[in-house]
């Protein structure tokens, strides 16, 4: 005797059918899910980078406010005799703090206490105050934004530029520049001769740092020539 194939009831493969919808409706969902939760982040970082970018663009334009205060300060005093001596009180010094016994950490991030560091603000640790460089704070154009300078002239030893001595051992030394005559012969009043001056250059180091939103720090670096 042979028996058939049992028929399945209607109802049943409705719930069945009902039954699978809903798991594909459930793994559609969570793979949405996902999806959205991807892009929020994706949105969220893209917003913290552009965020991040103009807190530092504000700490750039604070160290260039800062390097700009500085020079005009250096061009004020260069014909004077404060530059041939430290003025911490200015955040200037005549001399480039950087020596083989204790080399200039400009941004105070290194160890020990055999190294001249810069005061930014926070001061110098356990570093000796005659290792510990003075620095000048400039007003922001930014709220939240501070900016602080010290300036090194690139000489060994203090003392007048005029007179170069050995010990001061100065970048290049400091240079002599002399204009020559573009008339040769003797001196008259019809054709005046055009007499040699010579000059004597100085090199000075402007350091920079500056802090803006979120802790974001920017030092520069300028080389100012006279």
């Amino acid at each position: 005797m042979s028996h058939g194939m049992k028929k399945i009831p209607t109802h049943f493969r409705r719930a069945q059918s009902r039954g699978m919808s809903l798991i594909f409706s459930l793994v559609t969902l969570v793979a949405l899910s996902l999806a959205a939760v991807a892009l929020v982040r994706s949105v969220d970082s893209g917003t913290l980078i552009l965020g991040n970018l103009g807190f530092k663009q504000d700490s750039q334009q604070a160290a260039d406010d800062a390097a700009r205060t500085a020079v005009r300060w250096l061009t004020e005093n260069i014909a004077s005799t404060l530059i041939n001596d430290d003025a911490p009180g200015n955040g200037y010094y005549a001399t480039t703090r950087d020596t083989t016994a204790a080399p200039l950490d400009a941004t105070n991030k290194g160890s020990g206490t055999a190294r001249t560091v810069i005061d930014w603000g926070s001061g110098c640790g356990a570093v000796a105050s005659s290792q510990c460089l003075q620095t000048v704070a400039v007003p922001a154009l930014n709220a939240g934004v501070t900016a602080r300078y010290v300036i090194l002239r690139l000489c060994d030893g203090t003392g007048d530029p005029t007179a170069v001595t050995a010990t001061m051992n100065c970048v290049r030394p400091l240079v002599n520049g002399t204009s020559e005559s573009g008339e040769r012969g003797s001196l008259s009043y019809a054709t005046a001769q055009r007499i040699g001056v010579t000059t004597v250059s100085q090199y000075f180091r402007v350091l920079v740092r500056s802090q803006g939103g979120r802790d974001t720090v920017t030092y520069t670096e300028t080389l100012v020539h006279y």
